[in-house]
C-alpha cells in the first residue's frame, strides 16, 4: 500500500513538473513576442529632439526666436535693408519642429511646400505648426497670403542638417 501511495505523488509530481515546463514555455514565447514587439516600435517610442520658435509676421518679415532647441538649432533675422529680412531658420534632420506664428499687422501666411506645410494667420492671432524635418536641405518658406507689395520677399529659408 505504501508503493502505491508513493506511486500517486510520484505521479502527481511528474505532472506538476511538465505542467511548470508548459507554463514556462509560454511565458517564454510570450516575452520573446513582446521583445520583438517592441524592437520594432522602438523608433516611434523614442523621442525626437524638439526645436520651438517663436515667430511674428509682419510686412514684409518674420522674426524668428528658439524658446526650446537643442545646440546647433538657429533662428536669425538679419534686416539688410530695415524693411525686409534675411531670416534663416536651422535644424537637425529627425527634429520635431514647433513654429507659434503671430501676424502682428495684416493677415500672413505661412508655407513650406516640401514639408505640405501651409497656414492662414489672421491679424492678431497665432497658429502653430509642426513637422518632422526627415528630409536635409535648403528649403524655401513663405508668406501664402498677399500682404502688400513686399510680398513676394517675404520668404525666409529652413535649413535641416544631416545625413
Amino acid at each position: 500500500m505504501a508503493n502505491q501511495g508513493e506511486s500517486k505523488k510520484k505521479g502527481l509530481s511528474m505532472r506538476s513538473r511538465y505542467l511548470v515546463v508548459i507554463l514556462t514555455a509560454i511565458l517564454v514565447l510570450i516575452v520573446s513576442v513582446t521583445i520583438l514587439y517592441l524592437q520594432q516600435q522602438l523608433p516611434a517610442l523614442t523621442p525626437t529632439p524638439t526645436v520651438e520658435i517663436n515667430m511674428t509676421a509682419k510686412q514684409f518679415r518674420y522674426d524668428p526666436v528658439i524658446i526650446r532647441g537643442h545646440e546647433g538649432a538657429e533662428a536669425t533675422s538679419v534686416p539688410p535693408d530695415g524693411q525686409f529680412a534675411n531670416v534663416t531658420i536651422k535644424v537637425h534632420k529627425g527634429d520635431s519642429v514647433i513654429i507659434h506664428i503671430t501676424a502682428l499687422d495684416v493677415t500672413h501666411g505661412f508655407g513650406i511646400q516640401e514639408y505640405n506645410v501651409f497656414t492662414s494667420i489672421p491679424v492678431g492671432q497665432t497658429v502653430t505648426v509642426e513637422f518632422v524635418a526627415n528630409q536635409a536641405g535648403k528649403f524655401l518658406f513663405y508668406c501664402t497670403a498677399f500682404c502688400g507689395t513686399g510680398h513676394p520677399r517675404h520668404t525666409g529659408i529652413l535649413i535641416v542638417e544631416g545625413d
